[in-house]
């Protein structure tokens, strides 16, 4: 058997751990999802599409941090259908070349949300929501996926991408004597945005209202109620598909790699 030389091979490991995140974080409103991202390390810098941070940031254990926003003005439902495109371009160039700006000198950057990001992104290579072909999905994918590798390679960068929910409608009840079909019916809430995100994250978190926790009428704080479901977690197989009670970013790191202190996240 030949000898190999491993040219061309890079050796991985062994080094000195990199204290950081790619995660993707879903949840409905209200439940800590912004808040938990402005937990990490600053300077922070956050795509704002959805309008999220008033009423977050302004909180006193934020007073000291750096925080800056670029806001993506992406509204389709306001705009002509012929200037969807058009629009949806700009908004994604200039994404890009921010973002690669960010990367140099941010610690921790945020999308709020990634749901709406994909949807402009399909927007500009398609013009609409739904068209295009394989090839032009296999296209489109790539670039989406440019910016998330971008900040995977550069190390102790943080990246939160934030998940809108949505309303999921399915068949159900009786079979309708008329049409012989169930009747369409919402089943529940579910994500939407791009859907091979997980296998590119390192974490899936969950924030929600456990409604199985009794209320303490004594307790005018209810923060108690709220938790993280954690789905794929890269950093520490027993924490997947467990349930903790909600906290801060460092905190939960710690739960992340155990061993390490929460100022190792800062």
């Amino acid at each position: 058997m030949a000898k190999s030389s491993r040219e061309g091979f890079q050796r991985v490991g062994g080094g000195e751990r990199s204290y950081r995140d790619i995660a993707c974080i879903s949840g409905e409103v209200g439940a800590g999802k912004t808040h938990y991202c402005l937990t990490a390390p600053d300077p922070i810098v956050v795509f704002n599409i959805d309008r999220g941070l008033e009423g977050v940031v302004e909180k006193e254990e934020f007073e000291e941090k750096e925080i800056y926003q670029h806001v993506i003005d992406w509204s389709p439902g306001g705009l002509e259908e012929s200037d969807l495109e058009i629009r949806a371009v700009e908004l994604r160039n200039e994404f890009q070349e921010k973002i690669k700006d960010a990367v140099t000198w941010a610690r921790t950057i945020v999308v709020d949300t990634e749901s709406r990001l994909w949807q402009l992104y399909r927007y500009a290579r398609f013009g609409g929501p739904n068209s295009g072909n394989l090839k032009d999905y296999d296209r489109l994918n790539q670039e989406f996926e440019d910016f998330i590798n971008l900040i995977k390679g550069v190390k102790g960068v943080n990246l939160f991408l934030i998940r809108s929910m949505k309303d999921k409608w399915g068949q159900s009840g009786p079979v309708s004597k008329t049409t012989g079909k169930k009747s369409m019916a919402k089943e529940g809430r579910e994500v939407w945005g791009y859907e091979h995100l997980p296998g590119l994250v390192m974490t899936e978190l969950n924030f929600r209202l456990d409604e199985d926790v009794a209320i303490d009428e004594a307790n005018e704080d209810t923060n108690y109620r709220y938790v993280i479901d954690v789905g794929k977690c890269r950093h520490n197989l027993k924490l997947q598909h467990t349930t903790v009670t909600r906290m801060s970013f460092p905190n939960f790191g710690r739960l992340m790699v155990p061993g390490s202190k929460a100022k190792d996240w800062l």
